[in-house]
């Protein structure tokens, strides 16, 4: 049962996650779409450098969840249509960083999904939770990239692949730390 509230937590945070970074619709004057802000960790990052919510396993779960969600939509923004107007990343006050923008997005998709496969591996040891996220994980990028209205399969490739390596490596370091 306790299980199932640190699941239920994970999912609603994921859900928030990868909806967060498209809140920057509601302030396109200011931000401008695909905001600097919005479309990076920064929000998961500063949860977790509030320490009270970084030492309860609820809130690691929620930032565990925001990690994989901003993620993986970053991960699908990484193939828009074309790459100008609204693709690019915006500084405050609605500047496009230009050419940068797929650097950006590909840089904050790994760190995201890494630190969120990092947490989950040091907070939770039981393998079945590993598999639950694991599951989830790939069920929630396949349903995204099917809602995408292009490049579906190249958006849940890349996905899987960014997923899966940076899973794989956060395992990797955890293992050695642990010798």
């Amino acid at each position: 049962m306790r299980n199932l509230k640190y699941l239920l937590v994970f999912i609603f945070s994921y859900y928030i996650g990868y909806n967060f970074p498209d809140i920057d619709h509601s302030f396109q004057n200011s931000l401008g779409h695909r905001s600097i802000i919005t479309h990076s960790i920064l929000l998961p990052i500063i949860l977790f450098l509030i320490n009270p919510i970084r030492i309860n396993i609820f809130g690691k779960m929620l930032i565990i969840g925001l990690f994989l969600g901003i993620g993986l939509h970053l991960s699908a923004d990484l193939h828009p249509k074309s790459w100008h107007g609204y693709a690019n990343i915006k500084l405050p006050s609605n500047i496009s960083i230009g050419i940068l923008s797929p650097l950006w997005i590909l840089i904050n998709t790994i760190f995201g999904l890494f630190l969120s496969a990092k947490i989950f591996i040091e907070t939770i040891s039981e393998k079945i939770i590993k598999g639950f996220y694991i599951a989830i994980s790939l069920l929630v990028g396949l349903n995204y990239s099917y809602n995408e209205d292009h490049s579906q399969i190249l958006i849940f490739v890349t996905f899987l692949i960014i997923f899966s390596g940076t899973f794989y490596f956060a395992q990797k370091k955890h293992l050695k730390s642990k010798k």
